[in-house]
């Protein structure tokens, strides 16, 4: 806002305080005609036509100030008053605008349900009914907002209904979006995007003469070409087409796809790993793997491959299955092994990650995470000297872990070896930084040598200990 425009509106401000609205009214009107679009000028503008009851004028600024800043709900509000005995169309409308914005979904459906029974013309039905099939839209009631949408095609031919009915047939029928793209594509033939929707869907259902007749795409072409075992069509367009980061996943999915096909395995894992630098959390990712293992007969990989596609789908039950197939196929593997006991962490099934922790442990004594899992196990339920032989093993594979040195002391203190803690702490004291936990380990490592074989463990020193350890 600009310096003039600025001491204008203080001076306008003014006026209102002295209520000399009218003369607020005419220096605004030369503000607006400067900056005809200042937000504070033209809700100036309504408020003060509403102060000396000029309904319609009222309305035209807050209409205005409603089109500035379509998210402010005041606008909204005071139109609704306005509009109240006015207008009922615009009432309701408005009513369900600040619904919408409100996120008052079901409460704003209804109310354009009103501005329908309220309309006057065919344009007022349209924009209520337009609205109306939005919400159900975003309510999920797909078959709803497809019966509002079809109503409104009956008075017009309007892209954006065809391409939103066809995005909710997909959901519900591919036969019937196919029936409708064939309208919408009479109708508005240059719009090449319903001819490449429809090609998908063609692809989708099998009919590939169809897909390739609609293709826009040379990648789209490509893929069918893939489908009917037409492999060299398929490459000479993959080799005419230049790589972009917008094409480069089904660039490489579709190179993978053809050396599948020609049974160049390797090089189609070549393939997938391009892929996997741009989309590494893609299910079509692995599920091409998948199948690719199966041509190699690698069951293990296969099973691996299709237990990641489901869980980057979120299917947890069927990536279980795959992972205790791909363990079962290669039992001292360590890939599905952990991989098990990620899922089953997150599923909070603790019985069955200690059950993978051992068959991790067996595999390899000194895989630190089975340790750590396995002794922390056995020590909260209360096996001291089973979990103090882990925590051993563990301190054993990283002797400088402050953390497994700390976690040994405590172990051989549970067990009241109390000549062991001492020797542990004053390792671990040793390359410590000089702190609080330091000083109350150094107390405590003089009460060892004070009390000798007597010695018994104060409560409160090993909690202090637990907390220190429970901080990093």
């Amino acid at each position: 806002m600009s310096a003039n425009i600025a001491k204008t509106l203080n001076h306008i401000q003014s006026l209102e305080e002295n209520e000399q609205y009218e003369q607020a009214i005419e220096e605004l009107l030369k503000l607006n005609d400067i900056a005809p679009n200042n937000v504070e000028i033209v809700k100036n503008l309504a408020m003060n036509y509403e102060v000396i009851k000029d309904k319609d004028e009222a309305i035209v600024w807050w209409e205005k100030y409603k089109s500035l800043e379509p998210n402010d709900t005041i606008s909204y509000s005071q139109l609704i008053d306005l509009y109240n005995e006015k207008d009922r169309y615009q009432y309701y409308m408005n009513r369900a605008h600040i619904k919408v914005i409100e996120q008052k979904i079901g409460q704003a459906a209804d109310d354009f349900k009103k501005a329908i029974a309220n309309a006057q013309n065919d344009t007022e039905v349209s924009k209520s009914r337009f609205m109306l099939a939005v919400m159900y839209e975003a309510m999920k009631k797909n078959t709803d907002a497809i019966q509002e949408y079809l109503r409104l095609l009956e008075t017009e031919d309007n892209l954006n209904i065809y391409q939103r009915l066809v995005e909710l047939y997909k959901q519900e029928s591919s036969e019937e979006a196919i029936g409708l793209l064939e309208t919408a594509i009479e109708k508005f033939p240059k719009e090449t995007s319903f001819k490449e929707t429809a090609a998908n869907l063609y692809y989708k259902i099998g009919d590939l003469e169809n897909a390739l007749n609609y293709a826009q795409e040379e990648l789209t072409k490509a893929k069918i070409f893939l489908e009917k075992q037409e492999n060299d069509r398929a490459a000479d367009i993959l080799k005419n087409t230049k790589l972009d980061k917008d094409n480069a996943v089904r660039y490489y999915s579709l190179w993978a796809e053809y050396n599948y096909n020609t049974d160049n395995l390797d090089e189609a894992l070549v393939n997938l790993s391009d892929l996997e630098k741009v989309d590494p959390n893609s299910p079509l990712l692995y599920q091409m793997r998948a199948l690719i293992y199966e041509a190699k007969e690698d069951e293990y990989m296969m099973h691996l491959c299709w237990a990641k596609c489901y869980e980057l789908k979120g299917q947890e039950d069927l990536t279980v299955d795959e992972l205790l197939l791909a363990h079962n196929s290669n039992p001292k593997d360590e890939r599905a092994i952990m991989s098990l006991i990620n899922v089953y962490t997150r599923q909070n099934d603790n019985t069955s990650v200690i059950e993978f922790c051992e068959k991790l442990y067996k595999i390899d004594e000194n895989n630190s995470f089975a340790l750590r899992k396995l002794a922390d196990f056995y020590q909260g339920h209360g096996e001291n000297d089973v979990a103090l032989d882990f925590y051993e093993k563990l301190y054993l594979t990283d002797k400088g872990n402050m953390q497994n040195l700390k976690l040994l002391a405590l172990a051989y203190e549970r067990v009241k070896d109390f000549e062991s803690a001492k020797k542990a702490w004053q390792k671990y004291i040793e390359r410590a930084p000089l702190g609080d936990e330091t000083e109350q380990i150094k107390q405590k490592i003089q009460a060892y040598e004070n009390a000798g074989s007597t010695y018994e463990p104060t409560e409160g020193f090993l909690d202090k200990i637990l907390s220190f350890f429970s901080k990093r």
